[in-house]
């Protein structure tokens, strides 16, 4: 008996080692790592043009740190202490930049590496992830696992935020279209059809979502720190799960980020260096040959398709040619 049960074990061990080795190494993509030029940690980072990049990141009470390029991401430097708190997202409007973070703070650069302005948002709370399409602005964050909120306005920039209490903690948003928005956090993914002035908790729960895209308005992806990844064909009615989340059978991948190229095509990250690249729509994965231990937070693709950008903590910058 003890016999049969030890060789059932072994077999079942076996077959584990098998499945979590089965995603390919994808040797065609080589990452390539940019010179640290500061040990903060670092989670956003948007361009708004080919030339003038900006990333932000820091330590949470002590330090809001802004790096900036002027050659299209070949070298980088450090506008330091632009804001008192660590800075979590950022992102372009045209020729500005807008970037939330810690205690509610904004901060807003209209193109120049030299001169940033704050402004603080009523509620204080932690500020993780916004989006900006045309004139809709969506800011995305809460209390730590606790009550979640959203900040809209649909304005040219200057006018008041409206505030949404949220009943999870969010950490990423995307507009889709001038109506459609999803948010996602803590347990949760959100839908709205109305421009950010309601929303409709969806049923994909599982896990701590971490980042939302999509690649129109009917296919988009989200992914789970503990390694969840979900897609929807439907704008969101309905999630199939590429991936059903750490376990025996899975491999222990924790994500906080993805890129949706378009349909089929998307990458996942996350701690540890986890690169995972599908070109079928989730059907099958492949991992980046490994260039980092860091925790990368944070992907971005380049407006002509043509790079993705990385970032990750204790100043990791990382660049793969597409």
């Amino acid at each position: 008996m003890l016999n049969s049960l030890k060789y059932r074990f072994l077999l079942l061990f076996g077959l584990v080692l098998i499945y979590n080795s089965c995603t390919k190494v994808n040797n065609d993509r080589l990452v390539n790592n940019q010179d640290i030029i500061t040990d903060e940690n670092l989670y956003g980072i948007t361009f708004i043009n080919k030339d003038t990049g900006f990333i932000c990141g820091g330590s949470r009470f002590s330090n809001g740190t802004i790096l900036y390029t002027c050659d299209g991401g070949t070298t980088w430097k450090v506008r330091d202490s632009v804001s008192a708190y660590v800075l979590h997202g950022i992102k372009s409007i045209g020729n500005a930049i807008m970037s939330v973070g810690h205690t509610g703070k904004v901060v807003y650069s209209y193109g120049s590496k030299d001169s940033f302005s704050i402004s603080q948002i009523a509620g204080w709370e932690e500020l993780y992830s916004l989006d900006v399409k045309d004139t809709l602005q969506l800011i995305v964050g809460g209390n730590s696992y606790g009550e979640g909120v959203m900040y809209r306005r649909k304005t040219d920039g200057s006018g008041d935020w409206d505030r949404l209490a949220m009943k999870q903690l969010l950490t990423d948003v995307t507009i889709v279209n001038d109506t459609l928005a999803f948010a996602c956090g803590y347990g949760a993914i959100y839908r709205s059809e109305d421009a950010g002035k309601s929303w409709l908790l969806l049923d994909a729960t599982g896990d701590f979502f971490k980042s939302i895209r999509f690649a129109n308005a009917k296919t988009g992806y989200a992914v789970g720190y503990a390694g969840t990844i979900l897609k929807t064909t439907n704008a969101g009615h309905s999630w199939q799960r590429l991936r059903n989340g750490n376990s025996l059978f899975n491999a222990n991948w924790y994500f906080n980020t993805l890129c949706v190229l378009d349909e089929n095509h998307l990458f996942v990250a996350g701690n540890n260096g986890i690169l995972l690249e599908s070109t079928d729509g989730g059907k099958n994965w492949r991992k980046a040959v490994p260039f980092t231990d860091l925790n990368v937070n944070r992907l971005w693709l380049s407006a002509d398709a043509h790079r993705m950008w990385m970032v990750s903590d204790h100043g990791g910058i990382h660049s793969l040619d597409l």
